[in-house]
């Protein structure tokens, strides 16, 4: 800088013509327009031997990072705030003081074990497929980012892939739903699923003795293949299938408009034989689509018979209750957890509750299929009341004659405001074959006898002799209350 400005300045340029020709500040200029070499020779010696404000404290600084030579820049900084109360630098001009002591006194920071990799052969045709989750933000029409969730499977051999895609999280009955749809796509079975410890799948793994979830258990037996489990919180292990699911995320869900969950899978499956499984694979140079056809022969088929005894599952809410037939039924207090299953097994008129992971029976309760409740006892075993009976059909008013609650096999009897309301499931459950008595006719004195609510026998009974005798009373008005005068009496 120093010899561009003094030769523009030998040219009879002036400092301002000088700072716009040179692109500098006019201050930087002017400092170097009368300087002589040798005094620009003793600001360059003076600038590089300047001393630093953390100087004093090099002698303690290079002591610790002797001692603990793992010491970062924030401990340092604020041991010196704890030895030293006059100490108030900052931590940034603190890291780079360090830089250059530990650059001077050969004190490098020590650096993690780094992971070694080998590269492994492929498995044989129709081995091992991986498989992995996943999720996205997808576009609608409107405009509307929607969060979607993918699911991911490519055979070990051919690379051949399959993913699918759902609007909801999976649940593990949804998982083997789209089991059966990825055999199809693929065309058979292999012999090794690769998968993570996921809470659908695996409820626990102690050193290779794997317990897995009742449901995803049952349909592996059923289907036939085996589990292999990787570590615990280790991608790097299924390094196939995570790099498809990344391929999936950025090269086929972003910048394009779906309509629907459906339409996501449609142009996913176009998607699939266009570009994922017809370009050339990176690391085996060889188009996957073709390599499957050969690996297709090597694959199990799939079974027809699916196992008849499907397990069905529920989600247990927040409050300790599950949904069967929109009804609500609880479960032990305790039982929820974020995402926790259990297993339901409903007979003619019964309805069993189980845990998932160990198969302990948690509910055992009478069930009816159409209404739901059916006795005030079921309450006590759980059920909880959901679809009252609001409709005119079910809720009928008893006088004369009231049959006793305990007759009332399919029914409960309620006293609400001094009325016996005997209600149904169905209008057409009316115990009572013949016809409610009617009201004894009152005198001409009286007036007529209310058809709709009476009280209990006694008191019917008195006030039908009361209607009989006496004249009908009216209620009683009360007189108009007199405004307080505002005047008051003198003296």
């Amino acid at each position: 800088m120093y010899a561009q400005i003094h030769h523009q300045k030998d040219q009879g340029l002036k400092p301002s013509q000088v700072a716009r020709f040179l692109d500098v500040n006019i201050k930087t200029v002017r400092k170097y327009w009368r300087m002589t070499p040798d005094e620009f020779t003793s600001c360059r010696s003076a600038a590089t031997t300047r001393k630093n404000k953390h100087d004093p404290y090099a002698d303690i600084l290079v002591h610790w990072l002797t001692e603990h030579p793992d010491l970062s820049a924030a401990q340092v900084h604020d041991r010196l705030k704890q030895h030293y109360a006059e100490y108030r630098e900052s931590e940034r001009t603190l890291r780079r003081f360090l830089s250059k002591l530990r650059r001077k006194h050969s004190l490098p920071k020590p650096c993690h074990h780094e992971r070694q990799y080998q590269a492994v052969v492929d498995p044989p045709m129709g081995q091992q497929v991986q498989v992995d989750f996943g999720f996205a933000w997808a576009t609608t029409e409107s405009g509307r980012k929607i969060r979607v969730y993918g699911f991911g499977a490519i055979l070990s051999h051919s690379r051949y892939r399959y993913l699918e895609w759902r609007a909801t999280p999976f649940t593990t009955a949804s998982l083997c739903e789209t089991f059966e749809r990825c055999w199809a796509y693929f065309g058979g079975i292999p012999k090794e699923v690769v998968m993570d410890q996921d809470k659908l799948m695996v409820v626990s793994e102690n050193n290779g003795d794997i317990l897995l979830t009742e449901t995803f258990e049952v349909y592996r037996q059923a289907v036939g293949f085996s589990v292999h489990l990787c570590r615990k919180s280790d991608p790097e292990s299924k390094g196939r299938i995570e790099a498809f699911i990344k391929y999936g995320k950025y090269n086929f869900i972003p910048h394009r408009t779906f309509k629907d969950i459906d339409h996501v899978n449609e142009e996913c499956l176009a998607w699939l034989e266009r570009t994922a499984n017809a370009n050339i694979h990176g690391i085996t140079k060889k188009v996957p689509a073709e390599v499957y056809a050969i690996e297709r022969e090597h694959l199990r088929p799939v079974p027809k018979k699916k196992n008849s005894n499907a397990i069905v599952t529920r989600t247990v809410r927040k409050d300790n209750t599950i949904m069967v037939h929109s009804n609500r039924y609880s479960v032990p207090l305790g039982t929820y957890k974020a995402g926790v299953e259990v297993r339901i097994e409903i007979a003619e008129k019964t309805l069993n509750i189980y845990a998932l992971d160990t198969g302990h029976c948690l509910r055992n309760m009478d069930w009816w299929p159409d209404e739901g409740i059916s006795s005030s006892t079921e309450t006590t075993n759980g059920i909880i009341r959901r679809r009252m009976m609001n409709s005119k059909k079910r809720r009928f008013c008893a006088w004369g004659a009231m049959p006793a609650p305990d007759s009332l096999s399919r029914g409960f009897a309620k006293r609400t405001a001094g009325t016996f309301a005997i209600r149904f499931r169905h209008w057409k459950d009316w115990p009572v074959k013949q016809p409610p008595m009617p009201c004894k006719q009152p005198s001409s004195s009286a007036t007529k006898c209310s058809a709709i609510a009476c009280k209990s026998s006694a008191r019917r009974s008195q006030a039908s002799r009361r209607t009989q005798h006496q004249p009908p009373q009216h209620p009683r008005r009360r007189a108009p209350r007199q405004p307080k005068s505002s005047l008051r009496p003198l003296g």
